[in-house]
């Protein structure tokens, strides 16, 4: 059994601007959902937005979880009851959603934009059948499976909150830490390719895959390679790569925090402030989202996304801008020659033609004599 942990000095307000992190997430995904910021991204042949939305619920829960501090505060101290158990699994079941559908909005736009592989309804319905069952599904190991009672309760106090308790610190790794890596880190891996291949930068030629780097200035050499799609979506997915960067940026601190104290004690206000920076989760998502409509161009003139890229050949002059042109030999000039002089025989004699029907003149046989253009045979 966890001791209950009483707050300290400066702890009350530290766990207190936690609280303002969450309920700034909370407000940010709220406003989002009753604007209707989430319909710019929707598109028929793309599910981006309902696992945006999903993403967004997931910080909800998440920044929920953390609201749930002002008990403690206005208690004084942490206390393991049921409502302890209940925050801990919030904080559990958000942090494991939040990793699972940022990793699914990466894989969709790799999949949209870097495979170009159609989507269909079934695959956007078991995708989000099977992504909540195994957010749940991980949640529920731990008190169903897992904890003993040599350890104790699996949810509980866990230093200003209630989480996984230390007695169960390789659960922590396991069963979060590294979902939570794994998101981020596949996540900044698929993006930063699907931008490289809508640029240009990335091709596949002759059945190989390529990087083509091209010095400053002469990036057009890239732009002239892309189709439709990929010239429309370039500046969308230099964008992207923010959502992963961020969520790294935003986990990273607090995860650290969180490993430390297997080895050592970590200082309360350490914890206190990588809690603060993770919570801004939603509220960062949401600025992104915003930041991302200003780029989005009008999807509906675009063709259908699993249109497939023209194959692309390296060795060829138009890789780089230069349309080859062709010359004729001597020999092929000469046996030409015939051919050109009845075709123009042929559309001169369809001109004097036309002329002698549309002219009011009548004919007048020349006389050589008197005409000095006229042509003696």
């Amino acid at each position: 059994m966890v001791e209950p942990t009483v707050y300290t000095y400066y702890e009350p307000a530290g766990v207190v601007a936690t609280i303002v992190a969450g309920a700034l997430s909370i407000l940010a995904i709220l406003v989002a959902f009753a604007t209707g910021a989430t319909r710019t991204l929707a598109r028929e042949d793309t599910h981006i937005r309902p696992y945006f939305i999903s993403l967004l619920m997931a910080n909800f829960v998440q920044s929920f979880g953390t609201v749930m501090n002002a008990k403690w505060v206005q208690r004084g101290y942490v206390f393991g009851d049921s409502f302890c158990v209940v925050q801990g699994v919030l904080k559990h079941v958000g942090n494991i959603a939040t990793a699972m559908w940022a990793f699914v909005v990466a894989a969709h736009l790799f999949h949209l934009l870097f495979l170009r592989w159609k989507t269909t309804k079934t695959g956007l319905y078991l995708t989000l059948t099977f992504g909540w069952s195994i957010v749940f599904f991980i949640a529920s190991l731990g008190p169903t499976v897992i904890a003993n009672s040599k350890n104790g309760p699996y949810f509980g106090v866990s230093g200003l909150w209630c989480w996984i308790t230390p007695n169960y610190p390789r659960e922590q790794f396991f069963l979060e830490y590294f979902f939570e890596f794994f998101a981020a880190g596949i996540g900044f891996f698929m993006y930063t390719a699907t931008l490289l291949r809508v640029r240009g930068n990335l091709v596949k030629s002759e059945g190989k895959w390529r990087l083509r780097w091209v010095p400053r200035g002469e990036s057009w050499q890239l732009a002239i390679t892309r189709d439709m799609i990929d010239s429309a979506m370039v500046r969308v997915a230099a964008h992207m790569v923010w959502y992963p960067i961020a969520y790294s940026l935003l986990l990273l601190p607090i995860a650290l925090a969180r490993m430390t104290e297997f080895a050592m004690r970590v200082p309360n206000w350490a914890t206190i402030l990588c809690d603060v920076i993770f919570n801004l989760n939603g509220f960062v998502n949401v600025i992104l989202l915003v930041t991302t409509k200003q780029r989005l161009p009008d999807t509906d003139t675009l063709p259908s996304f699993a249109t497939p890229r023209k194959s692309l050949d390296l060795s060829s002059p138009a890789a780089v801008g230069i349309t080859p042109f062709v010359m004729t030999s001597a020999q092929e000039e000469k046996e030409s020659v015939p051919e050109r002089r009845s075709l123009a025989l042929a559309r001169s004699d369809s001109n004097a033609s036309v002329s002698s029907v549309d002219s009011d003149t009548p004919l007048v046989a020349a006389n050589p004599a008197r005409d000095p253009y006229s042509v003696r045979y």
